[in-house]
């Protein structure tokens, strides 16, 4: 196939170019990898999921990434809850327990950690 694109053309239109020149095969082939590449991920693509699910803050406290893809996922479908709190203190090694306030003050949001050391 003859391209029809200028000599200084970039990868993006290049990419693009080419891209028209698979067949359905080869597109399912890709779209199989890619639905497969998180489920079991390359160290090499860790960073991309941990900055995807918006991970990036428990780094330093979660030094393996994998850990970090698998258990971080879990919490953030907890966040805000207790159960999310008691998840998200594991991660320090901290546990607590949280007592919520008495239902009838104005703050809605108004917790306390006792913690256990």
């Amino acid at each position: 196939m003859t391209s029809l694109l200028p000599r200084d053309a970039g990868l993006l239109e290049m990419a693009f170019e080419e891209a028209r020149a698979l067949s359905w095969q080869e597109i399912n082939a890709v779209v199989t990898f890619v639905t497969r590449a998180k489920q079991l991920p390359l160290p090499s693509f860790l960073p991309f999921l941990v900055w995807e699910y918006g991970l990036g803050m428990l780094t330093p406290y979660v030094p393996n990434l994998y850990d970090l893809v698998l258990e971080g996922v879990k919490w953030e479908r907890l966040r805000g809850t207790y159960a999310g709190v008691a998840k998200g203190l594991s991660f320090i090694g901290v546990t607590a327990t949280l007592v919520p306030e008495w239902h009838g003050r104005n703050w809605w949001n108004s917790n306390q950690l006792n913690l256990d050391a």
